[in-house]
């Protein structure tokens, strides 16, 4: 999911509340990270910080089961 907060009314907060802890938040690189930490920590979840693409990675994959049901 992508989503974009306003952020001088706390809506980031809000969200993050409301989410099943533990979460794991990926975001790319900025200077306003630690804020960020910070928050999700005290809230139970897991944030990683990098590449776009090396946080989609980290994600668990569900794969089919091959093979024939006859």
């Amino acid at each position: 999911m992508e989503r974009r907060f306003d952020y001088e009314s706390n809506e980031p907060r809000r969200f993050y509340v409301g989410l099943k802890a533990p979460a794991l938040v990926g975001i790319e690189a900025t200077g306003y990270t630690k804020w960020f930490a910070e928050m999700l920590v005290d809230l139970g979840h897991e944030l990683v910080v990098g590449e776009a693409g090396k946080i989609r990675a980290k994600k668990t994959r569900k794969q089919a089961a091959m093979g024939s049901t006859s």
